[in-house]
């Protein structure tokens, strides 16, 4: 009786060290970076047509050289051909353009697609950006703008 109690304390210690282990989340050292370094520029999607484009803005500071944003394209029906270097351009408030220079991402083709788009950055501060997507999915141009 006395070696059953022991083994079934042994196995309740080693059952709750397991549980432990499996729940155990390390703490992160969180260093909030300055304000001016965050990207506070929410994601934005259009869904006219047949396709969907979710356009999500990255690394933004106005200290960076480019500015690059996720675009991930989705397609009912057909295949996503687009060449989005040709099809973006990035606009300031007073309509100053900058084409992209940088596409990282999925080739044509296929019904989803999903990468990076960057543009070099405006040479001054911006109180508007609107990026403009022309020709996907039947849809003459599609603006999404912070």
């Amino acid at each position: 009786m006395k070696t059953s109690k022991l083994l079934l304390l042994a196995v309740l210690i080693v059952s709750l060290l397991i549980v432990a282990k499996i729940t155990y989340v390390p703490r992160e050292e969180k260093t909030n970076p300055p304000l001016a370094n965050q990207n506070t520029l929410s994601s934005q999607t259009s869904s006219e047509g047949e396709v969907t484009v979710k356009v999500t803005p990255e690394n933004i500071p106005e200290d960076k050289k480019t500015w690059q944003f996720r675009i991930v394209l989705d397609a009912h029906t057909g295949s996503l051909d687009q060449d989005l270097l040709k099809n973006s351009v990035l606009l300031d408030e007073k309509e100053n353009q900058i084409a992209p220079i940088f596409w990282e991402g999925d080739p044509p083709g296929g019904h989803h697609r999903e990468g990076i788009l960057r543009f070099s950055s405006f040479p001054s501060k911006q109180n508007l950006v609107i990026l403009k997507i022309r020709g996907i999915g039947e849809v003459p141009e599609r603006n999404f703008s912070w």
